[in-house]
Order: structure tokens, then C-alpha cells, then sequence
């Protein structure tokens, strides 16, 4: 007998969003500058993850005004982290219970979130880089690879079209076409190089240029990019 159904563990890929207030208003505006300074499209349809660890007792009724502001901006929450929430709440609002929410609720984490979201609070420190992922083969148009928790390299190109994505650094031994996010858990002293620099777009801890701002660096050789502390792009040549 045949089934139509298979299921198949995946590691999902998603964006953390951490509220420090209940206010939609406030949320909706927040959403809207930060994709202001987005490249066209860059979010468009991404899932994301609201983290509610600085949130004391969050209404279950707020759940669907917070899924609309999402919604509102083309964005796609899928779930929530660090909330008291039970499943059957969540099931009801159409959200997933992401993470161990009970393992992290306590002060000295909603202290780190709203640190976080302050201009003059010091970053949450970033855990190191715990291993490498070696790719021996080129990375084609519509493929992603995602490195967690370490660097990522590629022997060979990244095709344009193609997403390479490293918790810490990202070597491409062959031409970058395609866009890599390197630092993507925040940490700015990661970095890509790559044999030739012909990307889409590059981004470190969440500071990115699009492929106008890399016009000025197309097929660049030996090519290094790291953040400078005012969160500027520094690009060189080796």
C-alpha cells in the first residue's frame, strides 16, 4: 500500500524577533523601518520567530493582532520563543512553540533582551564558532546551505541565485555570485572571503550591501569583507 504522506525531519531557517513591549502600534512601526533599510523583497514571505522573553504575562488574545502586524508587512510568524503560553493556546492562534520556552524564562534573559533593544546597552556576547562545514562542490542557483553554530566553507562557486549562511565565517574558495550572511547569530567579527566577489548581496551580523552598493567591488579578487565597529563595510583585496 502507498501512502501520500512522507515525513521528513528538516532544520527549519528562520528570523528571531525579540519584543520588549505588548504595543502593536510601536511593533508595526519598528517592522517597518527595519525593512525600510532592507533591499526590496529581502523579507518578503521570511518566517519569523517572535521572542517574548522580556514580555511579563502577554494576553493570549494579542497573539492575532501580533500575527496581523506581521502579516501587514509581508512577514510570516510562524511561532514564538521563551513564552508561558500552553500548546493548546498556540494551536488555537496558528503558532508553533519554537525552542524550550521554560528552560530560558528567567530575569537574567529578559534583562539580556532588553539590553538588546537599547542604543546605549553593550551587544549580548556571542557564543564562538564550534566547527566547520566543508562544501565540496559548487552551491547552484536555489540552493541553501546554512552552517550553524560554526564557519562554512565552500571549494567552489556560489552561483547566483544561491544563499550560504554561517554562524561565524564564510570562505568561498571560488566566485561569490550568489549572497552570504556570515555572523548570522550577531557576531560582528566574523567574515567572508571569497576568490572573486561577484555577489548579490553580502551581510555580517545583519549590516549587508546589495549587489548597486557592490557594483564599485564586481569580480574583485582575494577578497576579504569584514564590519568595522560603525557597522561599514570594509572590502580589500589580499
Amino acid at each position: 500500500m502507498t501512502t501520500s504522506l512522507v515525513f521528513k525531519p528538516r532544520t527549519a531557517n528562520f528570523t528571531s524577533v525579540a519584543l520588549v513591549r505588548e504595543a502593536p502600534a510601536e511593533i508595526r512601526r519598528q517592522l517597518e523601518e527595519k525593512l525600510a533599510h532592507a533591499p526590496a523583497g529581502f523579507f518578503q514571505g521570511a518566517p519569523m520567530v517572535a521572542d517574548l522573553a522580556a514580555l511579563e504575562n502577554p494576553d493570549v488574545a494579542w497573539l492575532a493582532d501580533l500575527r496581523n502586524v506581521f502579516r501587514e508587512q509581508g512577514l510570516l510568524l510562524i511561532g514564538l520563543s521563551h513564552h508561558r503560553f500552553s500548546a493548546e493556546a498556540l494551536f488555537t492562534a496558528g503558532l508553533a512553540d519554537i525552542g524550550a520556552a521554560e528552560a530560558h524564562d528567567t530575569t537574567a534573559e529578559r534583562t539580556r533582551i532588553q539590553q538588546a533593544n537599547t542604543n546605549t546597552a553593550p551587544a549580548a556576547p556571542q557564543p564562538p564558532p564550534s566547527g566547520t562545514t566543508v562544501i565540496r562542490k559548487p552551491i547552484r542557483s536555489g540552493q541553501r546551505v546554512y552552517a550553524r553554530g560554526g564557519d562554512l566553507v565552500v571549494i567552489g562557486t556560489v552561483g547566483a541565485g544561491a544563499e550560504v549562511i554561517a554562524d561565524g565565517n564564510i570562505h568561498v574558495l571560488g566566485s561569490l555570485r550568489g549572497r552570504a550572511f556570515a555572523g548570522a547569530q550577531g557576531d560582528e567579527n566574523a567574515h567572508i572571503f571569497c576568490n572573486e566577489l561577484s555577489a548579490e548581496l553580502i551581510s555580517i551580523a545583519g549590516s549587508y550591501q546589495n549587489m548597486e552598493q557592490l557594483e564599485a567591488y564586481k569580480s574583485l579578487k582575494n577578497c576579504l569583507i569584514t564590519l568595522d565597529k560603525d557597522e561599514t563595510m570594509s572590502i580589500v583585496s589580499l
